[in-house]
């Protein structure tokens, strides 16, 4: 618990001073952030830093939700792949218009099925590819992507 550890609290007070001071903030200044300052360096102007909150894996489910809407694919790639996002973000995701993004839909572990069934049908080979290799992938999807010659 924080409260049972000094040395832990000093840590994040160090960090959100940093952070809160430093106009020019280096990405992998976030890599040890609490939640609530990633979520508040969400929004900042620079895509690198989104990016790193996009990546972070203690990056609360709204702020990738948030995240998921960004006009950089860097970003929306990263929520894509990141373990908290909500499924229903990934299933918006898995239409996103870029294909990249789409890969990392079908390589996150959390997809649901029934994205993974769509994404079998995706244009972008490595989406497809992903879709194959998914431990949860539904025999349907596995199916259709027999069918349409994939892999041989």
């Amino acid at each position: 618990m924080i409260s049972q550890n000094p040395r832990l609290i000093l840590v994040n007070l160090a960090i959100i001073i940093v952070l809160s001071c430093s106009s020019a903030i280096d990405p992998r200044s976030l890599q040890h952030a609490p939640g609530s300052v990633l979520a508040e360096h969400a929004e900042n102007n620079n895509p690198d830093i989104r990016t790193a909150v996009a990546k972070n894996k203690k990056t609360p489910a709204d702020t990738l939700s948030k995240l998921s809407r960004d006009n950089d694919p860097r970003v929306r790639k990263w929520v894509a792949n990141n373990k908290n996002t909500p499924q229903n973000i990934l299933a918006k995701l898995a239409e996103d218009r870029s294909a990249e993004v789409r890969e990392y839909v079908a390589y996150n572990l959390n997809t649901p099925p029934g994205v993974l069934l769509m994404l079998a049908e995706d244009e972008n080979w490595r989406a497809r590819q992903w879709v194959a290799l998914h431990p949860e992938s539904p025999t349907k999807a596995l199916a259709k992507l027999h069918r349409a010659g994939f892999g041989c």
